[in-house]
């Protein structure tokens, strides 16, 4: 099951999974055009964007032909930022003077997960730069990550000082609250930007993001709705962009597996696979081309603590958390680590007290714990990938619940929103996030993407009028 555009995160990973929360505000005035966090992303755009990010820091002097540079920047594209990090300390001691190359190895280190050494990096670029906006962003990010919101509050304060007028400074500012759950700071950050409002879908976007996590939800869904209108309208298109194949090798893939049924079985532990990992087993009989992490399933029984103390022995895995969510703190719907490059995920399993022969996963968005039912199910043991693997006893079944019935027709665009077993009126619960993920597609001229979530969202809402509107939109631009 894979993670929607738009999910709130708070802690830093060492690779972000492609589908996790995309971060597309350009910021201006600066040379180093961070037009996305997508730097820490497997996903195609988010490499190009760090492209244009690394180019336009690392072009200057010395390093415009330099071999060791190259190399660097090709391993962070490949999102290796370990291997980057001995090359960018070499040239950063040859040339202590550049900012902005001090500023991409503050930002290697962060990817790597070395939270504490990217801090005192970052603080050394603003002492060679005091003004420099990303730096202060970033390391106000770190900060909080690490728990110490009043120096990061401090860090993005001083950020706004530095260029008080720039829209996108405060909309850049305004995702960092959003992704830390906080809708009233980011509406108060994005106030000054209104008047703004109705002709930039971006600042529109973020203004119904941060209406949705302060609960204002059909407010929320009204700009949400506006910003999608305004983008289609404004928006320049270039030839139709697929979703590209997944570039981690399969190999990869197979040890993340290996790895992690080893580090389980040490410990005792039972969990089986599920969503797209299931899906690739009786499918594909392998993981299928599109995924990007692997999916487990493990009862909720099993504390957290019990699943991180499975794997701290092993330093391939690097242990990564959504911020716990107010009233579902005790409920902490997944548990996420990193091998190497690939994501592991661990959906815990929850009794469902109003209807006994069920039980549900969960996933937090949007600031609302989404809810996902199965029928209880039997184990049974399966090969996958050269491994034994704890499987649903009816694994079609337990498809049929999360895809629907054209489970066996593969679709790289089906979004988590759209799971027939999501509990709750879709309107209710999943429309903001179809909106969110159309404007997404777009933004990132993936029209296909874009007609494909259109027809998934039209099937599970009561308001075909609005998804038929865009997608005839959609159509007229295109042909």
């Amino acid at each position: 099951m894979s993670v929607p555009p738009g999910l709130p995160l708070c802690h830093r990973s060492p690779r972000l999974a492609a589908a996790e929360n995309r971060h597309h505000l350009i910021m201006a005035s600066h040379v180093s055009l961070l037009r996305d966090i997508g730097l820490l992303s497997h996903a195609l755009e988010g490499r190009d964007l760090a492209r244009e990010l690394i180019a336009a820091t690392l072009d200057p002097g010395p390093l415009r032909n330099s071999a060791s540079a190259d190399k660097a920047i090709e391993y962070l594209f490949v999102g290796r930022p370990w291997l980057a990090i001995r090359r960018l300390r070499a040239l950063a001691r040859s040339h202590p003077d550049l900012p902005d190359l001090q500023y991409i190895l503050a930002l290697a280190l962060d990817m790597s997960g070395a939270r504490l050494m990217a801090i005192d990096q970052y603080r050394h670029v603003l002492a060679l730069s005091p003004s420099h906006p990303y730096a202060l962003c970033h390391l106000g990010m770190v900060l909080e990550a690490e728990g110490k919101s009043d120096e990061a509050i401090v860090a993005y304060r001083h950020a706004l000082a530095v260029l008080p007028g720039r829209v996108r400074l405060r909309a850049y500012i305004a995702q960092f609250l959003i992704n830390a759950l906080d809708g009233d700071a980011a509406l108060k950050v994005l106030e000054p930007a209104l008047p703004q409002l109705k002709c930039d879908p971006e600042i529109q976007f973020l203004w119904g993001q941060a209406l949705a996590l302060a609960q204002r939800f059909e407010e929320s869904a009204i700009a949400l709705i506006g910003s999608l209108r305004t983008l289609i309208q404004s928006h320049e298109y270039r030839p139709d962009i697929s979703y590209p194949e997944n570039n981690i090798p399969r190999a990869e893939f197979r040890a993340a597996l290996i790895a992690t049924l080893g580090c389980l079985d040490r410990a005792g532990l039972v969990a089986n696979i599920a969503y797209g990992t299931l899906l690739g087993l009786v499918r594909d009989k392998d993981f299928i081309p599109y995924d990007t992490d692997i999916d487990f399933m493990i009862d909720a029984a099993i504390s957290p603590a019990d699943i991180y103390a499975a794997f701290a022995g092993d330093s391939d895995f690097v242990a990564y958390s959504f911020r716990d969510m107010g009233p579902h703190a005790e409920q902490r719907a997944v548990i996420t680590f990193f091998y190497r490059s690939i994501a592991i995920d661990f959906f815990r399993f929850f009794p469902d007290l109003d209807a006994p022969e069920f039980l549900w996963c969960g996933i937090a968005s949007g600031g609302r714990l989404l809810r996902f039912q199965h029928r209880r199910f039997e184990l049974a043991r399966e090969i996958f990938c050269g491994a034994e693997v704890w499987v649903p006893e009816k694994p079609e079944q337990f498809l049929n619940e999360a895809y629907g019935p054209n489970w066996a027709v593969p679709d790289p665009f089906f979004p988590l929103w759209a799971s027939p077993n999501l509990m709750g009126d879709f309107d209710t619960i999943g429309r903001n996030l179809a909106i969110s993920s159309i404007f997404t597609a777009i933004y990132y001229n993936q029209i296909e993407k874009a007609l494909k979530y259109c027809a998934h969202a039209r099937s599970m809402s009561e308001n075909h009028e609005l998804f038929d509107e865009i997608a005839q939109i959609l159509d007229g631009k295109i042909n």
